[in-house]
């Protein structure tokens, strides 16, 4: 999966790491955050960040190596907790009306208070199963006719009950639109309803996350759904985060 960061990001995620992992070095989790991003050094991470953000692939696994390497346990949730927090809100700051319920054209209390929540843990656990999902899909030049932010976050459900084997597991619009502006997807507002957006994603992307038992169910406008069910492959560990 990826994520847009910045040097300033960055330092946010270190800050998050030296609350939830204390225990470990100061050194050692800046290190294991750079495995993490992609880059050979925590010097190397800062020399790449000082000149301008960058779109990078996010490896759990390497930060857990790492600091299994040097005597110390953790999981993934634990960086990707801290990245995903980063994402958030970076994402909040170019939304201004951005909240759990999606994009919205005004804010009030009721409202900011829902904005607000998207920092919390419980949303944040949201936004990694979201960001998940959203891993799994494909950019396209073109908005897909059809979907909503709303129909995709029924199929980021779908996705996450056929890893659990259970259903109930709720994915907030708002978390969802947020995973994909974290990933560099285009979206625009749909005028139809006002918290919904449409998303520049591609259809053979949603092809691979039909349920087995939705099989014989329309995918969409005009779409019949004879489609082979590709196995997903779950690479996040976010349920362990709560």
């Amino acid at each position: 999966m990826q994520i847009m960061l910045s040097l300033a990001d960055s330092e946010a995620a270190k800050g998050y790491l030296a609350t939830t992992i204390p225990d470990v070095k100061s050194s050692h989790r800046v290190e294991a955050l750079a495995r993490a991003l992609g880059y050979a050094t925590n010097a190397a991470l800062r020399a790449d960040l000082s000149t301008a953000s960058s779109i990078r692939t996010v490896s759990a696994e390497a930060f857990v190596s790492y600091l299994e390497d040097r005597g110390f346990e953790s999981a993934e949730w634990v960086v990707l907790h801290a990245l995903a927090k980063v994402a958030i809100r970076r994402v909040m700051d170019a939304e201004p009306n951005l909240t759990t319920y999606g994009i919205l054209s005004s804010i009030g209390p009721d409202e900011g208070a829902q904005r607000d929540a998207l920092l919390t843990d419980y949303f944040v656990r949201k936004f990694m199963l979201a960001w998940e999902f959203v891993s799994r899909c494909e950019k396209a030049p073109e908005f897909l006719a059809g979907w909503t932010s709303w129909d995709l976050k029924q199929r980021a459900e779908s996705y996450h009950h056929r890893i659990s084997g259970r259903g109930g597991e709720h994915i907030a619009p708002g978390c969802l639109i947020a995973a994909f502006l974290a990933a560099g997807f285009r979206i625009r507002k749909n005028p139809d309803v006002t918290s919904d957006v449409e998303v520049a994603v591609g259809e053979s992307c949603l092809d691979a996350f039909v349920p087995r038992e939705y099989l014989a169910l329309p995918l969409g406008p005009g779409r019949a759904a004879s489609l082979p069910v590709r196995e997903p492959i779950h690479v996040m560990g976010a349920r362990a985060a709560v």
